[in-house]
């Protein structure tokens, strides 16, 4: 994954991209947009990611429900510059409330898909064959 993003040029913006787990905040919209954002109180910056997919992400971090965006949460990057405005990501986690620090990325690799375990209810209904039959009443 490549992040699109213009930083300030100057030495604290330097001395942070030297940093592994820069705190951020992560705005997926579905298939559709990756933005990530920095906010104060580091240098504020904005920017586009390219080369991802929607459901690896989906894989990693389960999608909230409602609202725009399907992952909207803190997260730790750990950026590699590439040129003036384009970065590799290294690592990345999102934060979920419930869960904690979710790895998307480690090492520029997608990282285990998360699996939960299934309340016994679920498993039970998987099981259950569905009836697809339409019932007819007399007129």
């Amino acid at each position: 994954m490549i992040l699109n993003i213009v930083f300030p040029d100057n030495l604290i913006v330097e001395q942070l991209l030297a940093l592994e787990g820069i705190p951020c905040l992560c705005k997926v919209k579905g298939g559709v947009s990756f933005e990530i954002e920095f906010v104060h109180p580091l240098p504020l910056a904005s920017g586009f990611v390219e080369n991802w997919n929607s459901r690896d992400i989906d894989r990693r971090s389960s999608a909230g429900a409602g609202g725009v965006y399907t992952h909207y949460c803190f997260g730790k990057i750990t950026l590699k510059k590439i040129d003036e405005k384009k970065y590799e990501i290294i690592n990345l986690d999102f934060f979920n409330r419930s869960l904690g620090w979710l790895g998307i990325l480690a090492n520029s690799e997608l990282c285990e898909e998360y699996k939960s375990d299934e309340p016994d209810w679920l498993k039970e209904l998987e099981k259950t064959p569905l009836k697809n039959k339409k019932k007819r009443f007399a007129k």
